[in-house]
């Protein structure tokens, strides 16, 4: 999800647009290719939680996370440069 959201508050309306449209597809991908546990990891990391943070809310340990947080990312970043 890095990258996907532009948060540059002085942008032209076109590049909102397409930004826009970049983070539709994006969490398309997301509900597409990732498990319910590497979407709700990425998308509590990406709301600012810790890795600990989302380990003591999943009850799972924080080296999980990593690893579902790097599986996600990975499959996102093959589905979205296809």
């Amino acid at each position: 999800l890095e990258g996907a959201l532009n948060t540059n508050p002085v942008e032209d309306p076109l590049s909102r647009i397409i930004s826009g449209e970049r983070l539709d597809e994006v969490l398309a991908q997301c509900e597409i290719t990732l498990s319910e546990v590497e979407k709700t990891v990425i998308f509590l990391r990406a709301s600012g939680m810790s890795y600990a943070e989302i380990g003591a809310k999943l009850h799972i340990d924080p080296k999980s996370v990593d690893n579902a947080v790097q599986r996600g990312r990975k499959k996102l970043k093959k589905a979205l440069t296809v």
